[in-house]
């Protein structure tokens, strides 16, 4: 009886020290990504031509060119984070904005969770 109430014990101890090292790795994982999106941001500046910007980000998830009726081309990029639940507001994309191919505008896209 007594080995079954250490191993539990053990056990128990185990599965609990999991869980802060466990959210640390998440935080972890999710600081990377804001780094990432943050290098992906600095990639892209303003007058950069469009070939280049699709170079650097590849394909957009969307792009449209019938942006407020005016002659603009607009990609959507999204990006997934790494983890599913997190609390607070991530940049999780952009929106370029190009006239005559060259970027003029551009604006993060957030993401919030709890």
């Amino acid at each position: 009886m007594k080995i079954y109430s250490i191993a539990f014990l053990l056990l128990a101890f185990i599965i609990g020290g999991c869980k802060p090292a466990a959210e640390r790795e998440k935080q972890e994982r999710l600081r990377q990504f804001q780094k990432q999106m943050s290098e992906r941001d600095a990639s892209v500046t303003l007058g950069m031509a469009r070939p280049d910007v699709i170079a650097v980000l590849g394909q957009p998830f969307w792009t449209t060119n019938n942006y407020s009726k005016r002659l603009q081309i607009v990609d959507v990029y999204q990006f997934q984070p790494p983890v599913l639940h997190w609390e607070g507001v991530i940049t999780g994309g952009f929106e370029i904005f190009f006239s005559n191919n060259i970027v003029i505008e551009k604006h993060p896209i957030k993401a919030t969770a709890k």
